[in-house]
């Protein structure tokens, strides 16, 4: 599903900045692709990190689930100029104008989760070095897990199968002496 978003997030980019002479690549694989010296102005794409809330339990046995969502991509603008900074402006909004809103396609996704549409968190300039001005924005994808459409299955966000509860008891002042009164394991596996 990752690698469906991130390519339907380049394409969208693609397509806009092409016109511009700008190209559009996900961040290098190997990091020794790094060190290499930009010499075009060009625009990265790359998964930050995903986040996610407490799933809200909707029935009584806390089986069925809404677990609310994000993946943070960054979209990163190297620009190549000698003089200034000002052409960047043009690259900078037409990123803004092609995701603004954009819902990318993910055809593998699980039918349990509904993609929102992007929108721009936060950018900024975020350095200069040798002619080439970076400008770094980060854009949140709000997704929804929803247990009752997948059969009840937790999601790969859960990798746990049994819950195992400790009842302990201790003196106020003294915490560190507690005492393992019972232990209770729940089975919260779907079988």
């Amino acid at each position: 599903m990752l690698a469906e978003l991130e390519t339907a997030i380049i394409e969208r980019l693609d397509s806009v900045l092409r016109p511009l002479d700008v190209p559009v690549f996900p961040f290098p694989a190997n990091p020794e692709e790094w060190a290499a010296p930009v010499y075009q102005t060009q625009v990265l794409v790359g998964l930050r990190r995903r986040r996610f809330q407490e799933p809200e339990f909707v029935d009584a046995i806390r089986r069925d689930f809404t677990q609310q969502g994000a993946i943070e991509w960054v979209i990163q603008c190297e620009y190549v100029n000698l003089v200034d900074h000002v052409g960047v402006y043009s690259v900078l909004d037409a990123v803004l104008a092609a995701l603004s809103g954009f819902a990318p396609a993910a055809p593998t996704a699980p039918e349990a989760f509904k993609i929102d549409p992007m929108y721009l968190q936060s950018d900024a300039f975020s350095g200069l070095d040798e002619a080439v001005y970076t400008y770094t924005s980060n854009w949140l994808l709000p997704i929804t897990y929803r247990s009752d459409i997948s059969g009840g299955q937790i999601p790969p966000v859960f990798d746990w199968q049994v819950l195992r509860l400790g009842l302990h008891r201790a003196k106020v002042d003294d915490l560190a002496d507690e005492v393992l009164d019972q232990e209770l394991d729940f089975d919260v596996s779907n079988d």
